[in-house]
């Protein structure tokens, strides 16, 4: 029914815009004192309402012309690799993978990254939940997106990585 979808796109919206704000609070501003009573419940209604298929809170996190950007970039680097022989090219790429391919100053993304390594233990694994569901549970879109250094550790408990 367009009257439920309405609302639901409504919901999402709230949920998004309060998301964000409780980001920038704790990790801007510096004002929240315990980010898991904050953050988690913004941050598992999102994890839910993308996996009913609500594709706006990976464009929130995610927006299209960033991937278009980040996918692109990714691309050429990884055939200009493949025609290099040298072991110092691959070992710049990796380095460069440590950390997140698209992380723009202040995006959603960027600070639900820097969640994922956040001295609050609840609040980093929501966070690190939700990103891995926005990359459709894929560990090589996730390592990518997050870069390396911040997914491994999850992706060794999800037992994705050696």
């Amino acid at each position: 029914d367009d009257a439920v979808l309405e609302e639901e796109d409504r919901v999402v919206v709230g949920v998004l815009a309060a998301l964000r704000r409780e980001l920038l609070a704790y990790l801007v501003e510096r004002s929240v004192e315990r980010p898991d009573a904050a953050l988690v419940p913004a941050l598992d209604v999102a994890r839910q309402l993308h996996a009913r298929g609500h594709a706006a809170v990976k464009a929130a996190v995610f927006p299209e012309e960033a991937d278009v950007t980040w996918r692109a970039r990714h691309a050429a680097e990884r055939a200009r690799l493949q025609t290099d022989a040298t072991g110092t090219e691959k070992e710049r790429y990796d380095r460069r993978r440590m950390r997140p391919v698209d992380a723009p100053a202040y995006a959603t993304r960027t600070l639900l990254f820097e969640l994922m390594t956040d001295v609050h233990s609840t609040t980093k694994r929501f966070a690190t939940e939700l990103l891995f569901a926005l990359c459709e549970n894929d560990a090589a879109e996730f390592s990518l997106r997050c870069g390396l250094g911040n997914a491994i550790a999850f992706l060794q408990t999800r037992h994705l990585m050696p």
